[in-house]
């Protein structure tokens, strides 16, 4: 019974720790944490009692990817007094470096980032139901043509994205793909690529851990599907 009666005691002397108003030393501190590619540095300012803001002020984080943690984190860890946010999908690693950076300020500012619970917001929720014949997940090259063709066979099709945008890697690469075997790359007078060649170039940018079934099977009909976009998915003038 004396465990017991401890026990509950122990559980409640945390839980009002954790849930105790902080008590910052009031300042701007500055912390910084490894991302994606190089340092993500954060400022943050306290008042007494209070996260007031945090701004991420240098950071070399891809465009389009890293940069939505770098925009959307700081206001809403304000917004709940506390670096305890989910990551946003498709960029953890520069949502860690955040959190990360942010701890570190917490510390120097006299309080234990373990001890900020998350305060709890009204959000209201949405719920919508859909019908349809097929849903692909992915809102990449593979994931908008599949989409596309699905619907040339007559179906209805719903494409399912985490992220903001479709594209996936082409995106954020200039919309650059990949045009090996296709009709528009001899017309431009390309006569060195092959299947062969292209295989090689990617298994060295991916350190030869390639799949090379699978990449075989891509280099053998990427041709073919750059002139599939471009003959028959080509908007009519105007």
């Amino acid at each position: 019974m004396q465990k017991t009666l401890l026990a509950a005691s122990v559980a409640l002397a945390l839980s009002a720790t954790a849930n105790a108003a902080p008590s910052f030393t009031p300042g701007t501190y500055k912390a910084e944490a490894a991302g994606i590619h190089g340092p993500v540095a954060v400022e943050v300012t306290f008042s007494k009692d209070r996260i007031e803001k945090i701004a991420v002020v240098s950071q070399k984080e891809t465009p389009g990817i890293g940069t939505l943690a770098v925009d959307a984190l700081p206001e809403k860890m304000v917004a709940v007094q506390s670096p305890k946010v989910d990551a946003v999908a498709g960029a953890t690693i520069t949502s860690n470096a955040i959190r990360t950076a942010v701890e570190a300020c917490v510390k120097q500012a006299g309080v234990d980032p373990a001890t900020l619970v998350p305060l709890a917001l009204k959000k209201a929720a949405r719920e919508e139901t859909l019908t349809t014949d097929v849903v692909i997940v992915g809102g990449g090259g593979a994931g908008m043509s599949a989409t596309i063709r699905t619907r040339m066979n007559g179906l209805d099709a719903v494409l399912v994205e985490k992220m903001p945008f479709i594209g996936g890697a082409a995106s954020i690469s200039g919309g650059q793909v990949v045009a090996q075997g296709s009709k528009l790359q001899k017309a431009f007078g390309v006569k060195d690529d092959s299947v062969e060649s292209m295989m090689k170039d990617f298994l060295a940018n991916g350190n030869n851990l390639n799949d090379r079934e699978k990449l075989r099977l891509y280099a053998e009909n990427v041709g073919a599907t750059i002139d599939w976009l471009h003959d028959d998915l080509t908007a009519p003038d105007d």
